[in-house]
């Protein structure tokens, strides 16, 4: 990578971060180009340069939180050695993550309605979705899964559990032990009982 490489992607790293720090502290529409600039200490033709609009900007700010978000779910899932419980760890993982204030707000509140649903569900799709797809698969292949289509059961799990976080970051007192409950006993459907 040459200089001039290097130093486009460390702006665009600059661009990302501080549009992500607006983005939590102001909302996705109170925030403007020349905002995002001015708080640079750039351009805004500069801003042009590297993203074609505000949206774009959200875009990619969105899918580092989902990055974040996987990095997280896997890491507390892979604390368990049993597929099952690498499930529901992962799932409960999700939820507390997503529940996180600033998480929530570009994830689940923000995303949805900045950005066209179909993208927003391809950028989930190609994140918690394809991993929760991935780990039913594992448990279907060591017969811990239940005769259910993998990929309508992913959904059905990824739904459930973006629902659950948005209820909780609304402000809906949940405990710990009940939200946790709740996922164990979702997940318990879908399993192999014989």
């Amino acid at each position: 990578m040459n200089k001039k490489e290097l130093s486009s992607r460390e702006t665009r790293k600059l661009i990302i971060d501080k549009s992500r720090e607006l983005f939590i502290s102001d909302g996705f529409n109170n925030v403007s180009l020349n905002h995002i600039a001015e708080s640079l200490g750039m351009t805004r033709g500069a801003l042009y340069h590297h993203y074609k609009n505000k949206e774009d900007i959200f875009i990619n700010v969105l899918e580092e939180v989902q990055k974040e978000v996987a990095e997280y779910i896997e890491k507390k899932a892979l604390e368990e050695d049993d597929p099952w419980e690498q499930l529901v760890y992962g799932c409960i993982a999700f939820v507390r993550k997503a529940t996180e204030e600033d998480v929530v707000k570009l994830l689940l509140i923000d995303g949805p309605s900045v950005i066209p649903w179909s993208k927003w569900k391809e950028m989930d799709n190609n994140n918690s979705t394809k991993t929760l797809i991935e780990q039913l698969d594992i448990l279907r292949r060591n017969n811990l899964l239940d005769n259910l289509n993998i990929n309508h059961s992913a959904h059905l799990i990824s739904g459930a559990l973006n629902e659950l976080a948005i209820y909780i970051a609304s402000g809906n007192t949940i405990s710990n032990e009940e939200m946790e409950s709740c996922i164990t006993n979702l997940l318990r459907g879908f399993k192999c009982n014989g």
